[in-house]
């Protein structure tokens, strides 16, 4: 991955960067500076990273792209190099071939988390929303027809998650219902949009769902604590041999299907990527993933996995290997286009390098493993509502980036307390029941 010398890499981003010319430019949003001046090391806010890359694997070709935003973004689609989305937080972003842009949605209190379309002119995004009307939040689907968004009406009580389909007739979204309180009611959601009308498929069992995938309308692939295949007729799951907890599924064909998220192998929980040959589903050697987010690729030989510590690996149809590991990042989702041009979406912790009079202090470690994540499943809705806490409102302030810091600092202790003490954990559960719902109501 190409991003900018090292010593000279300014906050927050860097603009054109050309991945595939000989002769690099790098224009930098900040003042140059020296390479004989000191510097400090200044924690920053949470803010959106984009990595794009173009032209297939080389490991120059990655560059931070500025999208004028400071939201978290979690999915991201292409339909051509010109015609990019991604969304997130209170965001709709929209890629021309030179530029992102902000798409207005005249709201907030809206976490966006999937985005695929049939064609450019066919754009579906799904998530969840506050209603400050009934004082909850509700599902939402958004669809862009070539000229104008509007809202679809769906009629689903749930926490929307991921979107896909065949055509623009034949489209599906996951998730799982949004009431964890009092009881943790936790069951999926697939909705199933026939080109006039959202419908509830109504394959509610125990479970929650967070990625689908198909290779046509009668093989599709739902992921989450379970794998999920459609046949055209009925859900049914399917045995990966394994626990698991899922984030993302792709595939090349009906029998070349990955499938990428958190699971048991090799007698402890970690991160994992599963591959369905067409008849069994089989753990594979990944080497060293914490907690892979998602998955695509363009083709059996080409495919990307990110994870939530900045990591990027790649499979050339052979082996696994990474092709970036990014310091403090947060990566949640990654497309490409036909042409080569590919994007990471997520959220980092940047450190702004400023001269000073000042002896150097040490730059701040790298954020250790989120002591809630092992409190809560992967894509337990609590979590969403602390990051929305930590961006919102600590990051918001000095005395709340240094809390964010303490608390990254110390997460591999607490993590290795939680794992080592079930009654410590599980009162750290029990705070965490009462905690979160005071979190939410600050932040309406």
């Amino acid at each position: 991955m190409f991003f900018s010398p090292a010593k000279n890499r300014m906050m927050a981003y860097i603009l054109n960067i050309h991945p595939c010319d000989v002769d690099q430019k790098v224009t930098y949003k900040g003042d140059k500076m020296s390479d004989m001046v000191k510097k400090v090391y200044v924690i920053a806010c949470m803010f959106v990273v984009v990595l794009f890359c173009s032209g297939g694997v080389c490991a120059d070709q990655w560059a931070e792209v500025d999208t004028g935003t400071d939201a978290v973004l979690y999915g991201v689609w292409g339909a051509a190099p010109d015609s990019f989305y991604a969304v997130g937080t209170d965001t709709i972003l929209n890629y021309t071939g030179s530029a992102w842009n902000s798409i207005p949605i005249g709201t907030d209190g809206v976490e966006f988390k999937g985005v695929w379309g049939s064609s450019s002119a066919d754009v579906y995004v799904v998530g969840h929303m506050r209603d400050y009307t009934a004082l909850e939040d509700r599902s939402i689907i958004l669809h862009f027809d070539g000229a104008a968004w509007s809202e679809m009406p769906n009629g689903a009580d749930a926490w929307l998650q991921d979107v896909w389909g065949t055509s623009a007739s034949d489209v599906f979204a996951v998730g799982h219902a949004k009431e964890f309180y009092g009881g943790m009611i936790k069951h999926d959601t697939i909705l199933h949009y026939d080109g006039s009308a959202w419908t509830d498929m109504n394959v509610e069992t125990s479970t929650w769902l967070s990625a689908v995938w198909g290779s046509s309308p009668t093989n599709v692939f739902a992921v989450g604590n379970t794998v999920l295949h459609y046949d055209g007729a009925a859900w049914i799951p399917m045995d990966v041999g394994t626990e698991v907890e899922l984030s993302g599924v792709w595939g090349s064909s009906e029998d070349d299907v990955f499938a990428v998220g958190y699971g048991y192998a090799v007698d402890t929980y970690t991160g994992i990527i599963l591959h369905y040959d067409g008849s069994q589903w089989e753990i594979m050697d990944t080497g060293q993933i914490e907690s892979p987010s998602a998955v695509w690729g363009s083709s059996a030989t080409d495919v990307y996995t990110v994870d939530a510590y900045g990591t990027i690996l790649h499979y050339d149809g052979a082996a696994w290997g990474a092709v970036e590991s990014r310091e403090g990042a947060e990566l949640y989702d990654i497309w490409g286009d036909p042409s080569g041009n590919i994007f990471a979406v997520g959220s980092t912790s940047l450190y702004n390098e400023q001269p000073v009079p000042t002896p150097t202090p040490e730059p701040t470690p790298a954020p250790s493993p989120c002591p809630a994540e092992t409190l809560m499943e992967k894509n337990d809705p609590r979590l969403d509502i602390m990051r929305q806490f930590r961006n919102r409102v600590l990051a918001k302030s000095d005395y709340g980036k240094a809390l964010i810091d303490l608390y990254y600092q110390n997460g591999q202790s607490l993590v290795i307390v939680f794992k080592s003490n079930p009654a410590v954990k599980q009162s750290a559960q029990a705070v965490l029941e009462s905690v979160v719902p005071v979190i939410e109501a600050l932040m309406r």
